[in-house]
């Protein structure tokens, strides 16, 4: 059941994506979002991503979808609806966290890094807001050899199991 509502499943179910209409303003509130982390949490900086946004820096003191704008809270619903979908047989207590990656030409991406082991059972993934220029991600999957290229798409949404 799962694969038919994502648009594309990878890996024996490792790795969901599924296309949403882009989110109306999601892009201008994340730019206004973004001065305001910056200067709250100026002296917070416990993250290890090297050059990496200070707004993914910073994700342990904020999340996204408790700000009070209608775009974050349209994301809120599209994450909620994936998320659903995948725990669709277990219904699992879950939380959702949610952050921005804010890339420019001085922090262009985010260096290789791994997220939670998988017996702690963490989704993992990102919604495609603004993509000035073609890019993606690629991902290790401990099943496969070969690294999995992803591309961005604006309104993609992308889960994957860490």
């Amino acid at each position: 059941m799962k694969t038919q509502y994502f648009d594309e499943s990878f890996c024996d179910d490792y790795l969901f994506t599924k296309k949403f209409t882009p989110i109306k303003d999601i892009e201008k509130d994340c730019f206004e979002l973004e001065d305001t982390i910056k200067k709250k949490f100026n002296n917070y900086l416990t993250d290890p991503f090297e050059g990496a946004p200070f707004t993914t820096k910073t994700f342990r003191h904020y999340n996204l979808l408790s700000v009070p704008r209608h775009s974050f809270h349209e994301l809120y619903l599209f994450i909620k609806e994936c998320v659903d979908n995948l725990l669709l047989e277990s219904r699992e207590p879950h939380y959702i966290q949610c952050w921005l990656n804010v890339y420019t030409k001085k922090t262009p991406s985010i260096d290789w890094h791994d997220h939670w082991k998988p017996e702690a059972k963490v989704c993992h993934g990102f919604y495609c807001a603004s993509i000035p220029e073609p890019s993606g991600t690629l991902y290790k999957i401990p099943s496969e050899k070969d690294e999995l290229y992803i591309p961005s798409v604006e309104g993609k949404m992308v889960i994957g199991k860490s």
